[in-house]
């Protein structure tokens, strides 16, 4: 799957592992290449963008506190969250997670309040105070 293997040069690893979230299926790699690519070698508008619109469709959103509490190991937890912020995540940010947020139905809550945001940015306001 990436269609823009010969047409782009991904501009870091971030951007490449994005884009195979964002295009995870067939149909969502066509979607995005008729609707958001420009022909442009700077797809970080284009990604956003994309995210933005799969988020307004309902994209991650079945995905419950309970999921995440149960999920069986790390990569199983980091494949559901990926899925609801719809942002590539390391497993080191698991730490930063279990360490300043209080339950995985605040740390939704969050997503809900301030969904334009990535998961590491609401983490560090949650550590520094300032929600």
């Amino acid at each position: 799957m990436n269609a823009l293997v010969n047409r782009v040069e991904f501009q870091s690893n971030f951007m490449e592992k994005w884009y195979n979230l964002l295009c995870n299926t067939p149909e969502r790699e066509k979607e995005f290449l008729e609707k958001f690519y420009r022909n442009d070698k700077w797809l970080l508008g284009q990604l956003g963008d994309y995210r933005k619109y799969q988020m307004q469709q309902g994209r991650g959103r079945d995905i419950t506190a309970e999921d995440l509490m149960f999920a069986t190991n790390k990569e199983e937890l980091i494949n559901l969250l990926q899925e609801i912020f719809l942002y590539p995540i390391e497993e080191y940010e698991l730490t930063y997670i279990s360490k300043y947020i209080k339950s995985y139905d605040y740390l939704l809550q969050l997503h809900n309040a301030y969904p334009n945001y990535p998961l590491m940015k609401i983490v560090l306001w949650q550590k520094q105070g300032l929600i």
